[in-house]
């Protein structure tokens, strides 16, 4: 096979490549024999680095290594198989003997912390370690490695992994060619395409971290919810307290015989949908209708949730009015502030991979529309009780895995119950009687709650995001198993 790239994709990449200047690091001592390698985890950074290394230099002999921590996010496989029918290189792929899960739950389920990383240190820092000293054993102490290590020129505060061993040493590519992320988004985009996680998740690794978003977390469990089970098996929550949040109400679809595809949530009006009288309005109190809900005049738990649209204002010429052709709960919270801080990142995470759907920024934001319901959860702490002090969770924030998704389940049953509500003010009879008939199941059924306001998120730019000290002060995932 060819050492050039196809003719489409250099003409996308080689002009990128002028912003900087990067030479090929060499050892002082020329006796020394120098092993190039490319560590791969998967993300579009590492990615970048060496497709850009393969450009600017194809003669080069680059070997390309992968630790598998053998729960890979969704895609990550395939991303790696496209880079090697691209590039005609393999990729030496270093697999664990157990995957993650199965080390923990060894280890009595004592799992990872910010300051306890020993998923990353055992399942890719050691793995690296042993493959570089197998390496030397082989080809003796005159072996010396230097790895390219994917490091943005937006990422100065970053930094890669410190090895203490004198023969193996970094070097940072995209750094010394000033390649931020929209150079790496196109260079990845235009040569393999970006790895399908990257439509929920922010970055590359397992597909249950400590580092997880509460977003993240909801989407694993639509994906994958036997492994999700049993990372929340790990986290020892008593059997009475999993009893209840295991007891996941009835789906609308069991209550009205209705299938979900047929479905919907409560849609805001701006989409062109029939206005609700809770639009716009903050804290009118279900249960005081005369008392603000600020101050907190129910014993019911508010819930502040965000969902996200994905709307066609103009449908390119192909129907006749706008329309939602998906929608899905990103977040939610007990507190408004918790949740727009959450859609900072969320919002940066869309921005940054609107290459996947998106031309520009302005149709990003045109077809992701995303609404902060306030929603009323009636009898909250039963349905999902707090979290025993001396319990370890996956989250930061002490939510479990199950309570997690028991409440994603309450919410999706309150929303798709407040959108037959909608569709009973509907002008089309048909849909107007189907309604009719699911609220009068639905009014027999428990009752979860109700949504008693609707506000638009106002999506912040890139620059306000990337300067903001939500952004700039969150904690910094592993450096071996991220990007």
């Amino acid at each position: 096979m060819s050492n050039q790239l196809p003719a489409a994709i250099l003409q996308t990449i080689q002009p990128l490549l002028n912003k900087g200047c990067f030479q090929l690091p060499k050892h002082p001592d020329p006796n020394k024999k120098i092993f190039y390698i490319c560590p791969l985890s998967g993300g579009i950074d590492s990615f970048a680095t060496a497709l850009v290394m393969r450009i600017l230099f194809p003669e080069i002999p680059i070997t390309y290594v992968h630790a598998d921590t053998g729960i890979e996010a969704n895609g990550t496989s395939e991303a790696l198989d496209q880079f090697e029918r691209l590039t005609g290189r393999k990729i030496l792929k270093l697999k664990p003997k157990k995957d993650m899960l199965t080390m923990i739950e060894d280890a009595g389920n004592f799992l990872p912390s910010q300051r306890q990383r020993a998923c990353t240190q055992q399942l890719k820092t050691i793995p690296f370690k042993k493959f570089y000293d197998a390496l030397r054993e082989r080809h003796g102490e005159d072996a010396v490695f230097i790895q390219f290590v994917g490091l943005r020129y937006d990422e100065p505060t970053r930094s890669g992994i410190d090895w203490q061993s004198d023969y193996i040493a970094s070097s940072y590519p995209l750094q010394a060619l000033r390649l931020v992320k929209k150079d790496v988004n196109k260079i990845v985009d235009a040569a393999i395409g970006f790895p399908r996680y990257y439509a929920q998740k922010s970055r590359s690794g397992c597909q249950i971290c400590i580092f997880s978003r509460r977003s993240e977390i909801i989407a694993a469990w639509h994906e994958n919810p036997q492994l999700m089970t049993r990372a929340a098996n790990m986290e020892e929550v008593p059997a009475d307290i999993v009893k209840v949040y295991n007891a996941l109400p009835k789906t609308v679809s069991q209550v009205t015989g209705i299938a979900r595809n047929w479905m919907r949530f409560y849609r805001p009006s701006r989409l062109g949908e029939v206005s609700m009288t809770y639009e716009a309005k903050r804290g009118t109190n279900k249960v005081k209708d005369n008392v603000l809900d600020l101050f907190g005049a129910s014993e019911a738990r508010k819930l502040y949730v965000a969902v996200e649209y994905e709307y066609q204002s103009d449908c390119y010429g192909m129907c006749k009015e706008p329309f939602v052709y998906f929608e899905r709960i990103i977040n939610y919270s007990t507190s408004l502030a918790g949740l727009k801080k959450s859609l900072k990142h969320f919002w940066l995470h869309r921005i940054h991979t609107l290459e996947m759907n998106h031309d520009n920024e302005e149709e990003l934001r045109a077809n992701r529309q995303v609404q902060i319901l306030e929603l009323e959860i009636d009898d909250f702490d039963q349905e999902i009780p707090q979290t025993p002090e001396d319990i370890y969770t996956w989250q930061n924030d002490r939510k479990t895995l199950y309570s997690i998704r028991k409440t994603n389940a309450v919410i999706e049953r309150v929303l798709l119950t407040e959108g037959f509500y909608q569709e009973l003010k509907s002008t089309n009879p048909s849909t107007k009687k189907a309604a009719e008939q699911a609220v009068k199941l639905l009014e027999q059924d428990k009752s979860y709650g109700r949504i008693i306001s609707s506000m638009t998120y106002n999506q912040p730019s890139q620059s306000e995001l990337e300067d903001d000290i939500d952004i700039t002060d969150a904690p910094v995932a592993c450096i071996a198993c991220s990007r």
